[in-house]
C-alpha cells in the first residue's frame, strides 16, 4: 500500500527514461548546482517546498521559496476541500490565482 503525503515531487529531465517521483511530508530544500562537473560547480538556485497544519483548525498551510523569496503560498482546509492558492510578485505582493470556493447561487 503506497504512502501518502502532503506534497509530491515528479521530476522529469532527459537522463532518465521516465518520471522520476517522490513524497515529502513537511518540506523539502534543493540546491541546484551549475557547471562542467561535480568538482566544478556553482551554487545557481536554492529551491524549497514547505506544509504545516494549524493544530486549531486542520488546515494545511503551503508555501514555496526561491532563494529565500516566498514565490508561492496555498491553504487547504480538509473539512470543506477548499484549495486557495497564492502568487507573489518580486515586491512581495501576492495575487490569489486559484480558489475552488464554490459559488454561490444569486436569487
Amino acid at each position: 500500500m503506497a504512502k501518502q503525503y502532503p506534497i509530491w515531487v515528479d521530476q522529469t529531465n532527459n537522463s532518465y527514461n521516465t518520471s522520476k517521483s517522490y513524497g515529502i511530508r513537511d518540506y523539502a530544500i534543493n540546491y541546484t548546482m551549475i557547471g562542467t562537473s561535480s568538482r566544478n560547480s556553482f551554487d545557481f538556485v536554492k529551491t524549497e517546498t514547505q506544509v504545516t497544519e494549524d493544530p486549531a483548525t486542520g488546515k494545511k498551510h503551503y508555501s514555496f521559496r526561491v532563494d529565500n523569496e516566498l514565490v508561492r503560498s496555498a491553504e487547504y482546509d480538509p473539512k470543506t476541500k477548499i484549495m486557495k492558492m497564492t502568487k507573489y510578485n518580486s515586491k512581495g505582493v501576492g495575487v490569489d490565482y486559484y480558489d475552488n470556493t464554490p459559488t454561490k447561487a444569486v436569487a
